[in-house]
């Protein structure tokens, strides 16, 4: 999928993801453990799919910040989301962006993380670092496909450097998103 200006492709290859996988995504955020109060920034939202789905949860006063680089996603997104008035959508990277330091409980990535480039990923998962409040955490999961992912090491050094610790990780494959990583960290300063 194009981060910024996708093809038809692309927008059909979300579409099917985001009607057909909405289970899977449920799942895996159930597992979470969100109570529902929770602030929680979603790093690439892209069109929304995981997005409308921790909107869900968080049904006791918790907030979304949805953000995204691209303008299409993110109306997708904002547009699939409109009955939900504690969902609110930024635009921009995220080092660059005014979102407030030491602000959400919670940062979500899902398979975003790989398609920074590399050498724009330590300040991205700085950024994301300096904007959980001490005792935050965030949860990933990444491809690992050689072709298409990146390696569970680099994104364990990543946050390891930015201050979060390691609370659960484990490697998987899963029959519609291949070979991943998933790993839970949590703000230690």
């Amino acid at each position: 999928m194009s981060m910024k200006d996708p093809n038809i492709i692309d927008v059909l290859g979300e579409w099917m993801v985001y009607w057909f996988g909405s289970s899977l995504y449920k799942d895996y955020i159930r597992g979470l453990g969100l109570v529902g109060d929770e602030k929680v920034l979603d790093l690439g939202c892209g069109g929304g799919a995981c997005a409308r789905c921790i909107l869900e949860f968080l049904s006791r006063g918790g907030a979304l910040t949805c953000v995204d680089i691209s303008e299409f996603w993110l109306s997708k997104a904002e547009k699939r989301m409109r009955k939900y008035d504690n969902a609110e959508f930024v635009s921009g990277e995220i080092s660059e962006l005014g979102v407030e330091d030491s602000s959400y409980d919670v940062v979500f990535i899902h398979f975003v993380l790989h398609d920074i480039e590399r050498g724009q990923r330590e300040t991205t998962v700085d950024a994301l670092s300096r904007k959980l409040k001490p005792g935050g955490r965030l949860f990933i999961r990444e491809p690992t496909k050689e072709s298409h992912g990146m390696p569970a090491r680099e994104v364990k050094d990543l946050m390891k450097a930015a201050g979060l610790r390691e609370v659960w990780s484990e490697e998987g494959k899963s029959i519609l998103l291949g070979p991943m990583y998933a790993g839970r960290y949590r703000k230690t300063v």
